[in-house]
This record gives structure tokens, C-alpha cells and sequence, in this order.
């Protein structure tokens, strides 16, 4: 790592700060502190990011005293080259930030549908075929006068606010936009939880 980095290497023997004389001042300054930490007693970990070729190269260093009867007599120094992690990392967290970016978008859509439809007073729903469960839009639970934290809406459920004159024909359109995969608009009348008799589409 340290020969990819400063284009020379420090073998068995060497004397630290000759090495030390080969680089800027700043760099040759940072590495006597680390080496003063070191020698005082302290276990010193960092990380250094240099430019090789026109590409990053994160390096993690651990330097580590050598006690020998309770006194330091030297230095072990370790290098690991961690630009992969790093790599990962970065990606990660633009990851995150596209997902969060991404809803924030989603929640602001969902915030101007729930404005645009209690404007308007249009509601929507969904329905799970398999079960038919149904997941009812804000604006739906008021056009049927409900409490979203006591009402579980369901297609039995909604086929009970239908108007008993028109609820044979609200079922026979439902059926008959599942078998032909198409949409299906039919006007009746619905009698809210409240007791409300309206007319929908």
C-alpha cells in the first residue's frame, strides 16, 4: 500500500523517518504525529485517501506500539487497501438517497392525489382479486361517511352501502369487469354509514 502510494516501500530495517524526509512537509507533518501518538503509547487508526492514476485509493492504517518491560521499543504498522469497501459504501448511500428521494416524490404525488380527489370528491379503491380485499383512498372513506380506524373495507362490506335497488346491478357490473378485464362506470345509489342516501359513479 505504501509503495502504490508514495512509489516507495519501507522494508525490515528502515529508519521511519528517512521515509518521512521523501514527502511534503504537510504529509511528512501528519505522519510524525501519528508516529509521536504511536511511540507515547497509543494505538493510532486511521484512514488516507491518494490519488494513483487518475484514481482514488482509500488505505486503512493501524499503527500499534512494540512494549517490551512496560517501555515502547518500536512501532508494528499495518496497511490495508479498502477502496472496494469504500466503492460499496458510496454506492450504497446513493442508493439510499435515490430511495429516499424517490419517495419523498411518491409521498408528494400521494398528497396531491388525496387534495386533488377530496376537491373534487372523487374517491378511489382497489380490489385484491384473490381475496377481495379492498384498500380505500381517504376521499372514499368520507364519500361513505366511515372511520378508517374502525371500518375494514371489504367487497361484502361495500356491496351493504349500496342501495338495495341497485346492488344486484353494482354486482353484476363488478363481475362483469373482472371476466372482461375492462373498465366498467355504472351510476347508483349508495346509504352512507350515516344514513345518507347518494348518488355515485
Amino acid at each position: 500500500a505504501l509503495k502504490e502510494a508514495y512509489g516507495f516501500d519501507i522494508k525490515p530495517g528502515d529508519n521511519a523517518y528517512d521515509f518521512l524526509e521523501k514527502l511534503d512537509p504537510k504529509e511528512a507533518n501528519d505522519w510524525k504525529e501519528v508516529y509521536s501518538k504511536a511511540l507515547s503509547g497509543e494505538i493510532v487508526k486511521f484512514e488516507k485517501e491518494f490519488l494513483i492514476n487518475t484514481l482514488y485509493i482509500y488505505t486503512s492504517f493501524s499503527i500499534h506500539p512494540i512494549w517490551v518491560n512496560k517501555q515502547v521499543i518500536g512501532l508494528s504498522c499495518f496497511a490495508l487497501d479498502i477502496t472496494k469497501q469504500k466503492q460499496a459504501d458510496t454506492l450504497l448511500r446513493k442508493s439510499e438517497q435515490n430511495y429516499r428521494l424517490l419517495a419523498s416524490q411518491l409521498q408528494l404525488e400521494h398528497d396531491r392525489l388525496i387534495e386533488a380527489q377530496a376537491v373534487s370528491k372523487v374517491g378511489s379503491w382497489e380490489t385484491e382479486l384473490p381475496d377481495l380485499t379492498v384498500t380505500w383512498s381517504e376521499e372514499t372513506y368520507r364519500i361513505f361517511e366511515t372511520d378508517p380506524g374502525s371500518f375494514l373495507p371489504s367487497h361484502p362490506g361495500f356491496l351493504e352501502f349500496i342501495h338495495p335497488d341497485d346492488r344486484q346491478k353494482v354486482d353484476v357490473a363488478f363481475v362483469s369487469s373482472m371476466d372482461k378485464h375492462a373498465s366498467n362506470t355504472i351510476e347508483h345509489r349508495i346509504v352512507t354509514a350515516k344514513g345518507v342516501e347518494k348518488y355515485i359513479i
